[in-house]
This record gives C-alpha cells, sequence and structure tokens, in this order.
C-alpha cells in the first residue's frame, strides 16, 4: 500500500493527523478512483458496525486448553525412540571383564602399529641424517673450493670436531645448523677461541665439548705423510672416498648405533663422499679399508692418502 492509500483510510477511518487531512482530502477530490475506493472502504466499515458483537467470554483461557489438549493427543500418539536394548554405557556399569577385552584390544593394536611406527621413525632418522650430511658435504666443498681443493684440517686444531668450528666461523654454515640428525637442541656452540681457552682450563670439559661440535657424525682425520707430517684430507683422495660418517658404535665394534632397529639389528651407516653422495651401507669399509680405524687399526690419521679415517669431534688424529 502506498502513502497515498494510507493517507485516504485514514481520511475515511478519521485518524489521520490534522496537517495530513487537508492534502489527503483535496487529493481524494482530484481523483474519482480514490473517491470510489473511500465510499467502498465506508460501506465494509458500516456492515462491520452491524455485525459487530461482544466477544465469548473467557475466549483466551478456552484457547489455550483447547492447545494443550491436543497436544498431549500428539504426544500419546507419537511412537517411543527406539531402542538397542543394551543398558547405557557409563563407567559405573563396566566389569572387570570389560576392562580385561579393553585392555586386551589395546594390547593387539599396539604389537600390530609399533613395528610400522617404529619403521617409520627409522626411515625418519635415516633420511635426516642423510640431509644433515648432505649439508655439511655442500659446506665443506665451497670451504674446498676456496682452500686450493683441500678441506678443514683436525690436526692443526687437535680434535675432529673442529671442522665444524671452522666452516661456521667462516660463514658456510648458519648459526642455527645442528650436528644431530632430526635433534632440536637449541643451545650454541663454543667458537675455536673458547675450545682453546677450555683445553688447558678443564681438559675434560673440553673433550665433551669436542664430541658435542662433531654431533653425529665423525669426520675425517686425514694422514701421515712418509716424513711424519700430519696433512689435512683434499679433493685429491678421490670423489668415493669416505669424508663424514654417522659414529662409530660405543663399543668399536660394528656398525654405528645411530640407526640400529628391531628390524635391522646390525644397524649400519650413512657415509657422505668426497663427490657429494650420501649413501646408506650396513657394513663400516670402504674397498678393504675400515672407515673408522686406520690401517694399523688404531683411531688416527691415516698411513697414506687412500686409508681415511672417521673419527667423533673428540677423537685426535
Amino acid at each position: 500500500m502506498s502513502a497515498q492509500d494510507c493517507d485516504i483510510v485514514g481520511l475515511v477511518v478519521g485518524c489521520i493527523d490534522d496537517r495530513d487531512k487537508g492534502p489527503a482530502t483535496k487529493t481524494m477530490s482530484a481523483c474519482p478512483k480514490l473517491q470510489s475506493d473511500a465510499a467502498e472502504f465506508r460501506e465494509i466499515l458500516a456492515l462491520l458496525r452491524e455485525e459487530d458483537q461482544p466477544h465469548p467470554t473467557n475466549l483466551t483461557q478456552r484457547t489455550l486448553a483447547r492447545l494443550e489438549q491436543e497436544r498431549l493427543r500428539n504426544l500419546a500418539s507419537t511412537p517411543p525412540p527406539a531402542t538397542s536394548g543394551w543398558p547405557a554405557w557409563v563407567p559405573s556399569t563396566w566389569r572387570f571383564a570389560d576392562l580385561l577385552v579393553g585392555g586386551a584390544i589395546m594390547a593387539i593394536a599396539v604389537i600390530v602399529a609399533f613395528p610400522s611406527v617404529n619403521r617409520a621413525w627409522t626411515s625418519y632418522r635415516e633420511a635426516a641424517c642423510r640431509q644433515t650430511l648432505a649439508t655439511l658435504g655442500m659446506s665443506l666443498n665451497q670451504y674446498a673450493n676456496q682452500h686450493g681443493g683441500k678441506y678443514p684440517d683436525a690436526g692443526s686444531h687437535g680434535y675432529a670436531g673442529a671442522y665444524f668450528v671452522n666452516l661456521r666461523e667462516n660463514g658456510f654454515l648458519p648459526e642455527d645448523f645442528r650436528t644431530r640428525c632430526g635433534s632440536h637442541d637449541g643451545r650454541s656452540y663454543l667458537s675455536a677461541a673458547d675450545m682453546e681457552s677450555l683445553r688447558s682450563i678443564d681438559p675434560a670439559e673440553f673433550r665433551r665439548q669436542a664430541r658435542r661440535l662433531g654431533g653425529c657424525y665423525s669426520y675425517t682425520l686425514g694422514h701421515v705423510d712418509a716424513a711424519g707430517r700430519h696433512r689435512a684430507p683434499e679433493r685429491a683422495m678421490g670423489d668415493g672416498a669416505p669424508l663424514l660418517a654417522d659414529n662409530p658404535p660405543a663399543g668399536g665394534v660394528g656398525n654405528s648405533d645411530n640407526h640400529k632397529s628391531h628390524h635391522r639389528p646390525v644397524g649400519g651407516q650413512n657415509v657422505l663422499r668426497v663427490g657429494g653422495d650420501v649413501r646408506f651401507q650396513v657394513e663400516r669399509r670402504h674397498g678393504e679399508d675400515d672407515i673408522y680405524t686406520n690401517r694399523h687399526n688404531r683411531v688416527g690419521a691415516g698411513v697414506d692418502p687412500a686409508d681415511s679415517v672417521l673419527a667423533p669431534g673428540d677423537a685426535r688424529p
């Protein structure tokens, strides 16, 4: 309904404001259709007034009572919800036998799932170690590019973990890089100067920090030449020569402890070679040589350039 129609209805009913009465009367006088609608509206109002009768008594209360009767009738005719026939499963109804059955099911699930979880964790750890070794390999070769094909010399510092300090302090590795595969160790490493001071102050702590610098990996100790002089490892050893690998076993015999598991009890080690290749191998030999001892069966520098010996961070060349 338009505003004009509302004004005409208000004029007929007698509820229009005085200020609007004049314009509405003028508008209706100028429009025959509005005059006709107004006349029809007055006739309807007259009929309503003639048929107007008093309301029945208690109409509201009787209407509400009727609605309540209908609600109860509908509720009675609605079927109850279907039930399983089993009692409600609440903690107070658990029996000892129920707990045993539940525990047995969980135990079976763990037995079935554990080997898969163990294999997945082992694979993740191997992959994390390979990635760390690959990053170290790139950094070592960048170092060699700037030092005439020679890698960091553990012999000049007296401990194998010095290679890592050398790479960090020369900008070949970021400060947050860690030598522990799959580790979130947030502790900082000591600098080369701090390590030199610690060597004379506290030899035991020096060795512990040196081993921590090496982390999970063993670095090549170089070799001793015919004149008895220690030589740093270099690219001339050949692309296949071992440069870094997982640490040797704690007992000194067998493969690295880093990757022993239920499905691989003999373990094995990731080995980084001079050419940058990282491989997992289940033996600790490179050709005829043990990668963790020299040809005199000792942990120390090799007896010639082909005798590459990898040792933990605290090892002396």
